[in-house]
């Protein structure tokens, strides 16, 4: 398949793949009747995931692989940990269990063809790219899409703007990520479910779209750890919002907080017995610990204590590629050469660190001694767990860093600056909701904005932590400016004057 024009056109940018699928989609849906257009999205869907599943190469960088040892550790040893062993490892509860669980068939299937390697490690190596892992993350990508469907035509037929965000989550988010182990796609998902099963048990009235809420928001938070806290502590302050502001009673509004939390509890009990039985020797306590969070409490607080200087510069270092790079580097007469070690923000930049020579599973960064950037210096030993205790020693600083990490994070967002620019206006959304009592504009955009606002609190917010809430925003932006040129619309044609 290497070798074909379809593959060819999966190694296009995504801004040519999107243009490509708008220029032959939008005329046609625009002629046909309203079954016309549900059978060409579901039938242009079904095909644009069955081709990428087919010609896009399978990959393993960044956490990934971490995914695939888990699958590969719980077939092999029947143990759940993230380690690369060839003999059976110690319980590590490093990585989420979602996206691993549902590897688990696909990886066997692929495995089985891997029986004669005798060596466990190079059967791991093997199974890192092997295409078969491919199926699932199609399978959460198709979750995804027609959640999108779902969310997007909820009380209203703006089949348009549904297409337009699917085009969008499909060019910019799924054809990249499936050949990749990586949980955004997932963790999209399930945000993308969340909102509608809140917004059809407001709709309803019916409590089983709040448990149906409370299910995924556990499989959220077995996907992303951070939603678990932030599920918990945002939840009765939505459901106050909901009394308050929602038009819902003070019984619909507890229901609203207690159901899903008793579902969200149910589920995570549930997971926590069976790793206790399957693990003996461990607590409950050690299913939710993680060396990942000290690691990143550890970098957000040395980055902390950036210079005046340095806080300036991060409005061109932390800027995606574009216009608003290039401007800000016009105004603070910066460039890429800055950014490399030896530049005068050398300091802002993981990469200057790379060791120029490591070994293949050896130390990527340079000694201790030689390292320069807040990034391979929060991961020393000195380093290590002390991550709180910097935070705690200057509150007022770490709220005050806060601004700086969130503008990192939302380039995530979309592509280039408009994802400040989507996030500005699904803000203002948020807040209007509050105001003119919108309930189903609120639940939709509540735990994507808690999650954005729990990363630039608490991380160093990679962009790369924004992508999963990229989808269920796009949706409500391209949903809601369709209501609105509707509705200006009508009163165009009821008063022409007027308008």
């Amino acid at each position: 398949a290497a070798g074909t024009p379809l593959s060819g056109l999966f190694r296009h940018s995504s801004s040519r793949v999107l243009i490509l699928v708008l220029c032959v989609s939008l005329p046609a849906l625009l002629l046909v009747g309203e079954r016309e257009k549900k059978c060409f999205i579901a039938a242009a869907l079904f095909t644009a995931l069955l081709l990428t599943g087919i010609f896009t190469k399978p990959y393993a960088t960044g956490d990934a692989p971490n995914n695939t040892q888990i699958a590969f550790n719980i077939l092999t040893y029947s143990v759940y940990a993230a380690k690369e062993h060839s003999s059976p490892p110690a319980f590590s509860a490093y990585r989420e269990p979602l996206l691993p669980v549902t590897i688990l068939p696909f990886a066997a299937t692929a495995l089985h063809e891997m029986k004669d390697i005798a060596d466990p490690l190079q059967r791991l190596k093997k199974l890192y790219t092997h295409p078969y892992l491919k199926g699932a993350t199609c399978l959460w990508a198709a979750l995804l899409l027609f959640g999108i469907w779902k969310m997007g035509t909820f009380n209203n037929r703006h089949f348009i703007a549904v297409w337009l965000s699917l085009s969008f989550t499909y060019a910019y988010f799924c054809r990249d990520g499936l050949g990749n182990m990586l949980t955004e796609i997932p963790a999209a998902a399930l945000l993308v479910w969340l909102a509608w099963a809140y917004m059809k048990a407001l709709d309803s009235g019916k409590a089983r779209w709040l448990a149906l809420a409370g299910v995924a928001a556990a499989g959220m938070a077995m996907t992303k750890m951070l939603f678990l806290y932030v599920f918990l502590g945002s939840s009765p302050f939505l459901a106050l919002a909901l009394y308050w502001r929602g038009g819902q009673s003070a019984g619909q509004a507890a229901r609203a907080l207690l159901l899903p939390v008793a579902a969200f509890g149910c589920v995570l009990g549930l997971y926590t017995a069976l790793m206790v039985a399957a693990h003996p020797g461990i607590s409950a306590k050690d299913v939710y610990s993680s060396s990942r969070e000290n690691t990143v409490l550890a970098i957000r607080g040395l980055k902390n204590t950036m210079t005046p200087d340095e806080r300036w510069r991060t409005l061109y270092v932390y800027a995606s590629r574009g216009a608003l790079r290039s401007f800000f580097g016009f105004i603070l007469g910066a460039d890429e050469k800055d950014r490399l070690r030896g530049g005068r923000w050398e300091r802002l930049s993981r990469g200057t660190d790379s060791a120029p020579n490591a070994k293949e599973g050896g130390d990527k960064w340079l000694p201790v001694e030689e390292r320069r950037s807040y990034y391979t210096l929060s991961r020393t030993p000195e380093m290590r767990g002390r991550g709180k205790e910097m935070i705690m020693e200057n509150l007022p600083l770490h709220l005050a860093m806060t601004p700086i990490f969130l503008y990192r994070g939302l380039f995530g967002l979309a592509s280039g600056s408009s994802g400040l620019a989507l996030f500005a206006y699904c803000s203002i959304a948020f807040v209007r909701s509050l105001t003119r009592k919108r309930p189903l504009d609120l639940v939709a955009l509540w735990f994507p904005l808690a999650m954005i606002g729990a990363y630039a609190l608490l991380s160093h917010f990679i962009p790369r932590f924004a992508e999963p809430m990229s989808p269920v925003l796009q949706t409500f932006f391209c949903v809601h400016m369709a209501t609105w040129l509707a509705a200006r619309n009508q009163k165009r044609a009821a008063d022409p004057i007027s308008v």
